[in-house]
């Protein structure tokens, strides 16, 4: 029997912080704890109209059969994160919190799986968020309705693989707080006019990859859903973001092993769950030091003039 197709709002929701659980409380307890939050985010979908499909470590993909219960469900689930705190031992707090990536567009069903561009579109979308926010593309803001359209804004335009034509990535506001636009989102055609003069060239065995005004960002990452994907089992599914902001780029590291930067100058760097600007040229290894054998280095060099806007 040939799979079914049908067309679904497919949503990604990504516990952010996760690492940080397991360093905090161990692996047992982590489990424990990440358990519990899928446990209830497949809760909060069904009370939605939402199915769960599966889980993916500390991640949830789930359907709805509209974009409008998609939303909704993704602001009950921030929402219920962001009052539910872990409360450590020690007497310290760690604030759980999600990414959500959402798509609608025909998925493939096969079983009890989904497959499909949507399914890759969504998890880009899961990629790209950052913690406590949801990103999802133009094509499924049209088909919200008008209040819950009012509720969203352009943020990016980027490239999928895949799709021909570029996507235009919205955020689902679930605060009345940030109803305001920020300056700090800037869509990447207004980028594309004012920072064509500074690229990042990034190179990673055949692969070769240009950020600048046009090309913002690319993730980095094991899943092949990433601009560049890493198959090593130390690199996270989504490891790394670098982007090109306010004239300079930087690198943003979301994995549970780090990143090692290595700057043309010998100066080494580690990061893990923060950022750090990329000067000049040098070496990223995702997961690695650089004393340990891999065929995954990333290099990059920056051409051009570095100016802020």
């Amino acid at each position: 029997m040939r799979p079914a197709k049908a067309f679904l709002t497919v949503m990604f929701a990504d516990i952010s912080g996760s690492a940080e659980l397991y360093r905090l409380l161990g692996d047992t307890e982590a489990r424990i704890k990440i358990a519990e939050y899928l446990d209830l985010l497949s809760a909060i979908a069904a009370q939605y109209q939402g199915s769960a499909i599966k889980t993916i470590g500390d991640e949830i993909l789930c359907t709805y059969p509209k974009p409008d219960a998609a939303m909704t469900a993704a602001g009950a689930m921030h929402l219920s994160f962001e009052a539910k705190n872990v409360i450590l031992n020690e007497g310290l707090t760690l604030d759980s919190a999600l990414r959500i990536g959402m798509h609608y567009g025909p998925v493939i069903r096969d079983g009890s799986d989904i497959f499909g561009r949507a399914v890759n579109t969504a998890a880009r979308m899961v990629a790209m968020a950052k913690s406590k926010q949801t990103l999802t593309t133009r094509r499924t803001v049209t088909q919200l309705t008008p209040l819950k359209r009012s509720l969203t804004r352009m943020v990016d335009r980027v490239s999928i693989k895949g799709l021909r034509d570029p996507v235009d990535v919205f955020e689902v506001i679930w605060k009345e707080d940030e109803m305001t636009h920020s300056p700090n989102d800037i869509p990447a055609d207004i980028l594309a006019t004012t920072g064509t003069e500074v690229s990042l060239l990034l190179r990673h065995q055949d692969c070769e990859l240009k950020l600048n005004g046009q090309l913002p960002f690319v993730i980095i990452g094991r899943s092949t859903a990433c601009d560049l994907t890493l198959e090593d089992k130390m690199v996270s599914r989504q490891h790394l973001r670098i982007e090109f902001r306010r004239g300079k780029f930087y690198a943003i590291d979301y994995s549970t092993n780090g990143t090692f930067i290595k700057t043309s100058a010998g100066e080494e760097l580690f990061i893990r769950h923060e950022e750090s600007p990329l000067c000049s040229s040098g070496q990223l290894r995702l997961g690695r030091s650089f004393g340990e054998p891999t065929d995954h280095m990333v290099h990059f060099e920056t051409r051009g003039q570095l100016s802020l806007f």
